[in-house]
């Protein structure tokens, strides 16, 4: 699952979610949160219909340009290489 992977390979500058993924598992962002509270959440969601406090940033699913605005804008590198 996505949460194995990031405890496997915590060191992210950003998680992206989609809104199917909380609708099947609804404590998903806060299991995120908990995680690692600083990492910002992407929630992409089909006319960026779904909203949760959780998420640091909803995007619409169907607009591939506004995860590129926030790749190359928003999110900043958290890690050092």
């Amino acid at each position: 699952s996505g949460m194995d992977l990031l405890r496997r390979f915590p060191l992210v500058d950003a998680v992206l979610v989609h809104g199917s993924c909380v609708e099947g598992d609804p404590c998903l962002l806060s299991t995120i949160r908990e995680h690692d509270p600083g990492v910002p959440i992407i929630l992409a969601t089909p006319f960026g219909s779904i909203r949760d406090p959780l998420a640091t940033f909803v995007i619409d699913s169907h607009n591939p340009h506004e995860i590129l605005q926030l790749l190359h804008g928003e999110i900043q590198p958290r890690f050092s290489a």
